[in-house]
């Protein structure tokens, strides 16, 4: 319900409490005549004024239902006409990940993103976040799929959040398409720890990166986002090498993952 709508309604509250209120009032002075004087005027001139704030509820009953009504058609309209960004066509920019002494790894994916929908969007940015597979799960779906959920609930709203945050921002009107690309870090930390997975189940140790594209409609402060989950296969399934005093150009391939907890608001 927009601010406008519900001011509205509020002072028409506000309007009925002092109704009911004045209704009170009058009620008690005309039952007051009537039991003094014994006559039946004082008795139905306080129910016609009850009749009255019942009257005034159901106007602003009907009031709030048609005013809901409209904010709902307004949204729906909206939502028609609100942009939609997408991602497509996820590659590695240079097919290969930087691997620096101080054991990161360093990568950027190439996309395009495109405006589907049928007004500008503006701030349009991309941000990633990664993480290890959960391939202690094998064999054990629903503990996969709980976790898998879990986890790429949480990167994806790290994300979308970094994205809202982005300085690298573009502006797409509809059906417009721009490239873009993706900067992404994996942390010493969990270069170890794939180092230790791979140890355990060798080419199936993998990483996923959600990619979420933060966006927001002209005249509008709250963003929308789209995520998306890539795996990432490093060095073709081989390990990553030990970190050396020179960077290392280590080959990196990614292909598109089965998402369970995407976003497209």
């Amino acid at each position: 319900m927009s601010y406008e709508s519900s001011l509205i309604i509020g002072l028409w509250l506000i309007s009925f409490c002092y109704v009911v209120w004045e209704t009170g009032d009058r009620t008690k002075i005309q039952f007051g005549r009537y039991l003094k004087a014994s006559e039946d005027e004082p008795f139905l001139v306080a129910i016609r004024e009850w009749c009255k704030a019942l009257g005034f509820l159901a106007a602003t009953a009907a009031a709030v239902f048609a005013f809901r009504q409209f904010d709902l058609a307004r949204e729906r309209a909206d939502s028609d006409r609100r942009p939609w960004i997408g991602l497509a066509n996820p590659s590695m920019a240079n097919q290969e990940a930087l691997l620096g002494s101080d054991d990161e790894l360093s990568f950027s994916i190439a996309s395009q993103v495109k405006n589907s929908g049928l007004s500008p969007a503006l701030q349009i940015a991309t941000a990633s976040e990664i993480y290890l597979s959960e391939t202690r799960y094998s064999g054990e779906h629903k503990g996969f799929v709980r976790y898998s959920t879990q986890r790429e609930a949480e990167a994806t709203k790290t994300a979308c959040a970094q994205a809202e945050q982005s300085p690298a921002a573009n502006s797409l009107f509809p059906n417009d398409s721009a490239p873009v690309e993706t900067y992404s870090i994996i942390d010493s930390e969990l270069v170890r720890e794939y180092r230790a997975e791979f140890d355990r189940v060798g080419d199936f140790a993998h990483f996923k990166v959600v990619v979420c594209v933060a966006y927001r409609a002209a005249h509008a402060s709250n963003f929308h986002h789209t995520s998306y989950l890539l795996y990432v296969f490093p060095n073709n399934g081989r390990a990553i090498p030990s970190a050396t005093a020179d960077y290392q150009n280590v080959p990196v391939s990614i292909s598109p993952g089965i998402s369970y907890a995407s976003v497209a608001d």
